[in-house]
């Protein structure tokens, strides 16, 4: 029943959300628009989107492979396409589960590799994002302040270091004990499996590669509503629309809305309106679209996903993933 009243809550939140940016839209503006969008663009955005999805399954199998099982590149995409596909339809990350069902399903991966390889694709996913942000924010804020680009470099060789020893103290268990007493001992194990599955991925080639793969994919991320502002004639600079993008992926991590409907769009478009010369009408309009165009496309490939492999989202064994979850972490 919790269950029941929850997923209503947050129905609810992304339609008044959206009602709330599309009453600040007017439809003979915005089809006017959208009519000054050439057929090609859409095509280069599905042909864009296409190859983000190849390197989040590339990322993938290089995580698979680290921990001794494999999967094709085309069908790691799809799997991995088939979790945001669930997370779209399922709000707080649950759909994390139907990809490890799907790559059980399909390819028999034993769940803890399942478990183990997700975890770090979300780490490295956040920890990117959370990095990005900070580094597109500095470069926005040297443009609007023009303040001394030194001043930006000179922060970037005092963050990055920090950065990785942070990391290091976190893989440090020895270390990472001293916070787990009394109370917050109950989480140690939680952060041992943690610790280990990103232990068996840190391996120089692995960790290099993945951070290309990841960089690769967040920069296509934004260029797709870039790739619509610039063809609407808008000169918006990469770094804002890039932060925009980040800020509003950011909003999905916090799971409030079932794949960030809603929220993505108001962070998108309230950083544009902040930071640039766009009217209202404009910003939301191209928010939207982006949206809806990812989420089209996650939708279109996700069900030919699931009729190509047999797959079943209301089948998904949620209950059983999680008790063998607690069984692998034992």
């Amino acid at each position: 029943m919790k269950t029941i009243v929850k997923q209503i809550g947050v129905f609810v939140i992304a339609v008044l959300i959206l009602i709330l940016l599309l009453s600040q839209l007017s439809l003979e503006k915005v089809l006017d628009l959208l009519s000054s969008i050439p057929w090609w663009v859409y095509v280069a955005i599905a042909l864009l989107y296409s190859v983000d999805w190849l390197l989040r399954g590339a990322r993938w199998k290089l995580f698979l492979k680290a921990n001794g099982s494999d999967v094709p590149l085309l069908q790691a995409g799809c799997i991995s396409l088939f979790g945001n596909y669930a997370n779209f339809l399922v709000p707080f990350r649950i759909g994390d589960a139907a990809w490890m069902y799907a790559a059980r399903k399909i390819y028999n991966i034993p769940v803890a590799v399942c478990i183990t390889t997700v975890i770090v694709d979300r780490i490295y996913d956040f920890f990117m994002v959370a990095l990005l942000f900070i580094i597109s924010s500095l470069f926005v804020y040297q443009s609007l302040f023009a303040i001394n680009p030194l001043l930006i470099y000179g922060i970037f060789v005092v963050v990055l270091p920090v950065a990785g020893i942070a990391g290091k103290l976190f893989l440090s268990k020895n270390f990472m004990h001293l916070f787990f007493k009394s109370k917050l001992k109950k989480f140690e194990q939680h952060y041992l499996y943690i610790r280990n599955a990103i232990a068996r991925t840190i391996k120089k080639k692995v960790v290099l590669v993945a951070i290309l793969f990841t960089l690769v994919v967040w920069l296509l991320e934004a260029m797709l509503p870039y790739l619509l502002f610039t063809v609407l004639g808008y000169n918006i600079p990469f770094f804002f629309v890039f932060l925009a993008v980040l800020l509003g992926n950011l909003t999905k991590i916090l799971g409030i809305t079932p794949g960030g409907v809603g929220t993505y769009e108001a962070a998108v478009a309230g950083t544009l309106i902040l930071l640039t010369p766009l009217s209202v009408e404009v910003a939301i309009t191209i928010a939207i679209l982006d949206h809806v165009l990812k989420k089209f496309y996650i939708l279109v490939v996700g069900t030919i996903t699931v009729n190509t492999f047999g797959l079943h989202l209301l089948k998904v064994p949620w209950e059983k993933l999680r008790a063998e979850k607690l069984a692998s972490t034992k």
